[in-house]
């Protein structure tokens, strides 16, 4: 499970702690994120080590930490300056750090010393019905099965919020830089009066659509009332089409990543056996 706790931090630092654009991550910003970076993974890691261990012990977590952390900035100072800056950069951004952490998680899963459960085998077992007595066993232990929980439970929760904000950002920046544009004149005329409130929004309600989902709560239900509130909220817009547009394609494109996160782990919280 070396690679998902590698994963958690990598998600929690590289979106929900900091912004996913990596454009602003320059000179003392790209500093501190190098420090988040460190901070995350140390902090995942050392859950790992401290309720499921490894054998990788404090030096080799704050080692890998540090090496993750120095490799992750190396790479955000090349791709800062990429153009054009658009999802297929961000998708090739991503897919680099989740090959290095990979390779990390390899490589630490060679040494002798080490006892690392792969991730697969673990869901392999929860998909076959022979998880409580495989993984609640000797291969990961009773407070194993928590970690595993909680690490599936946060990297669903961050591709669930912060992670699907930077897509739909990605997605909707013509249609949000055309509905702001005056259609003569072409100069801007709405003014950010709460800057990242709608970020804030969205992150709130796909948390608590996320949480709803996997506790049990109806799909339907839950995202009906969600679609009434907003409506409520933006009514007055949506009498101009192409807010009305912006408003529905970007609530639809949220409320769609919430639901399959939060169906996700609900199905991960029904299957794994919590002791």
């Amino acid at each position: 499970m070396i690679w998902l706790a590698l994963i958690a931090g990598h998600l929690l630092s590289d979106f929900v702690f900091q912004s996913g654009f990596v454009e602003e991550r320059k000179g003392v910003h790209l500093a501190r994120h190098v420090l988040v970076v460190a901070l995350t993974t140390g902090a995942t890691l050392l859950l790992l080590e401290r309720w499921a261990p490894t054998g990788l012990g404090p030096f080799w977590v704050l080692a890998v930490a540090a090496a993750v952390a120095l490799a992750h900035g190396a790479q955000d100072a090349v791709v800062a300056r990429a153009q054009p800056k658009n999802l297929i950069r961000l998708g090739i951004d991503q897919l680099v750090h989740l090959v290095v952490l990979w390779s990390v998680a390899r490589a630490l899963a060679s040494f002798p010393e080490v006892s690392a459960v792969p991730v697969a085998s673990v869901v392999a077992r929860i998909t076959s019905g022979t998880a409580e007595n495989s993984i609640s066993g000797a291969t990961l232990g009773e407070t194993g099965v928590w970690v595993f929980a909680a690490l599936v439970g946060i990297v669903f929760l961050a591709l669930g919020t912060a992670v699907t904000a930077v897509l739909i950002a990605h997605l909707l920046e013509p249609y949000r830089v055309a509905m702001t544009r005056d259609s003569e004149g072409g100069v801007a005329h709405d003014v950010d009066l709460l800057p990242k409130a709608g970020l804030w929004i969205g992150l709130c309600e796909r948390f608590l659509l996320i949480l709803a989902i996997a506790v049990g709560t109806e799909v339907v239900p839950a995202v009906g009332l969600l679609m009434g509130v907003k409506s409520i909220y933006r009514f007055r817009d949506l009498d101009k089409r192409t807010r009305a547009e912006y408003y529905l394609l970007g609530t639809l494109l949220s409320v769609t990543a919430a639901v399959v996160a939060g169906i996700a782990l609900r199905w991960v919280v029904s299957n794994t056996p919590l002791p």
